[in-house]
This record gives C-alpha cells, sequence and structure tokens, in this order.
C-alpha cells in the first residue's frame, strides 16, 4: 500500500478537497499543516516544491502538485471519479466550475478581507455573491437536476469527488453568506447528503476549526 504524506498549511484552504477525499476513501495519510511562518524555509526545498507552491502530495516519495491533479489522481486511486469517461468528464466539469466560484470569492477570502466596517462587509459579501458566482450555482442546480432528478449525486448513482468538492466549497460558502443556497435548494440538499455521510462526518468532526 502507498504511502502519502499530503503537505499544506494549517488551513482547509485547497488541500480541503484531498482530504475529503481520503476520508471518504477510508485512507490513511500523512497530514502535514505547517504554520505561514514557516513556508519562506520550507519552500527552499525544491525536490519537495518544484513550483515553489503547495499543497503537494508524496507518494511513496513521488511528488505531485497543484491542488486538482492531486485531488484527480486520488479520486482515480480509490474509485471516486466515475464508471466511464463521460462520467469522468462530468466530474470535471463540476469540479472546474467550483473552482472558478472559489476564485470569484477571493476578494472576501478571511485572509484578504480588509475592510472591517461590518456593514460594509456585508454588502461586499453579498455582492460577491450575486452576479457570476449565482449563475454558476445555478448551472450546477440544473447539471444536478439532469441526473435522477437531483435526488442523487452529481454524476451517475454514487458519491464522486465532484461531491466531495460541493461539500469543501459548500462549507465554505456557508460560512461566508448563509443564505448561498437559498435559490439552489436541490444543490443544498446534496451539501447535506454528503457531509452525512459517515466517513465525511466523521472526518468533518475531528477535523481542526480554521478560518478558511
Amino acid at each position: 500500500m502507498p504511502q502519502y504524506t499530503l503537505r499544506y498549511f494549517w488551513i482547509r484552504g485547497t488541500a480541503e478537497l484531498c482530504r475529503l477525499i481520503f476520508a471518504q476513501a477510508e485512507q490513511e495519510f500523512l497530514d502535514h499543516r505547517m504554520q505561514m511562518e514557516e513556508w519562506a524555509e520550507e519552500k527552499k526545498k525544491k525536490e519537495r516544491y518544484p513550483f515553489g507552491v503547495v499543497p503537494v502530495l508524496e507518494v511513496d516519495g513521488k511528488v505531485l502538485t497543484e491542488s486538482l491533479a492531486i485531488a484527480r489522481y486520488l479520486a482515480a486511486e480509490f474509485g471516486l471519479y466515475g464508471k466511464d469517461n463521460m462520467e469522468k468528464a462530468k466530474c470535471d466539469i463540476v469540479v472546474e466550475v467550483l473552482r472558478e466560484v472559489r476564485y470569484s470569492l477571493t476578494s472576501i477570502n478571511p485572509f484578504n478581507l480588509k475592510e472591517t466596517d461590518e456593514a460594509k462587509i456585508a454588502q461586499m459579501k453579498a455582492d460577491a455573491f450575486s452576479g457570476k458566482v449565482a449563475t454558476k450555482l445555478a448551472g450546477l442546480e440544473d447539471f444536478l437536476k439532469a441526473n435522477n432528478g437531483g435526488k442523487g449525486f452529481f454524476v451517475g448513482d454514487s458519491v464522486t469527488w465532484a461531491d466531495l468538492a460541493l461539500a469543501d466549497m459548500g462549507f465554505n460558502m456557508l460560512n461566508l453568506y448563509p443564505p448561498v443556497f437559498d435559490k439552489t435548494p436541490l444543490l443544498k440538499a446534496l451539501f447535506d447528503r454528503v457531509m452525512a455521510l459517515p466517513n465525511v462526518k466523521r472526518y468533518c468532526a475531528a477535523r481542526p476549526a480554521t478560518p478558511a
């Protein structure tokens, strides 16, 4: 059995989807979390961080980098990437849309938010979740509904990394803006189903509380 080491900061961030995949697959791994102040020295290890970024995944000493490439590899390894190429492509669509949503919300990420006035912050969040983000979520609602009326999962008849990506991003969005799913009830119901999966629920109950 391969030995896995995931290296990232002491936050959920872009490594959390990988952690959720490990959790759902019941696969042990070393979750190496570093403090931000450690990074300046740590990133000098070029053999470990070939592109100077995290997360990285070490698989028996071999290094993989880029968060979605890592997550896609893990999903394929653990049977969470769909049953055929069409299902895999559909998983990729969902994950890429959620990646675009993440980038659209960068300005209100707790680590980037400079505003201190609560009223202005509330307006910034409302603005951020309108327009492009609302359109993307509405599209995902329709995408989900096209598969068994939206009563199961995004792709096929079992959980995939696409559903875990929604669990990851949905948790972040609800923390930032609780009304986020008001117009997409099928997405909210899927989020709740995935978060209630025994392995996911167990992992989320035990993971460290972090701002992002």
